[in-house]
């Protein structure tokens, strides 16, 4: 199916014009076009069936408006982790947002082995070269989420990644490492629910 896939390179070759004209008839670029040349390129394309190429126009957008989220699957979980309070509140939150502003979502969950989980948090140089490696790839918005009463992870751990990844950070003292997401206090619950959607709102252009 994918050798029969129409080309640009075909459209143009059938027209005599350049690759460049079909390509800005295609994405709406048409100021310095001839209203001919215009209707020749769209019955082209008409009859030929030409599908475009949507890997190709999402890269040249550099905005492929789709937001993927990756969910860890903790053991804690028991393989429920989107039945999980908090993370249905953030996903409901994304959610919510991606739609209003013309977003696609996509989830998918990955597992963890517990035992490799502490040892690799303990390890402060070990997440600063990591979380250092991401901020010189990652030059978006980022939200990092501790608690400075975590028992399991160092805050200072969470402190050094939000500052390598100039992050906002929500502290969700006083539930240990449920960060606030499983506090059995509901004021604090909704505090760390509003940071996730207040971040999602102010971000999500």
């Amino acid at each position: 199916m994918e050798q029969n896939r129409v080309r640009i390179a075909d459209i143009a070759e059938a027209l005599g014009i350049s690759t460049a004209t079909v390509s800005n008839v295609i994405h709406g670029k048409t100021a310095k076009i001839s209203d001919a040349t215009v209707k020749r390129v769209e019955q082209e394309l008409e009859k030929t069936g030409y599908i475009p190429n949507m890997a190709g126009i999402l890269l040249a957008r550099n905005n492929s408006r789709i937001i993927g989220v990756v969910m860890n699957d903790h053991v804690k979980y028991e393989g429920r982790v989107l039945e999980d309070g908090f993370v249905m509140s953030s996903l409901n939150a994304l959610s919510r947002e991606a739609n209003e502003k013309g977003y696609a979502e996509f989830t998918t969950v990955y597992g963890q082995h517990q035992q490799l989980s502490k040892e690799w948090f303990a390890d402060l140089d070990l997440v600063a070269d990591c979380a250092a490696d991401a901020a010189a790839a990652w030059q978006g918005p980022a939200l990092v989420i501790f608690g400075q009463d975590d028992e399991a992870v160092n805050p200072a751990v969470s402190a050094r990644v939000a500052e390598l990844l100039n992050a906002e950070t929500f502290d969700g003292a006083g539930a240990g490492h449920g960060y606030g997401f499983y506090s059995e206090d509901p004021a604090l619950r909704l505090k760390v629910a509003d940071a996730v959607a207040n971040f999602f709102a102010a971000n999500l252009k």
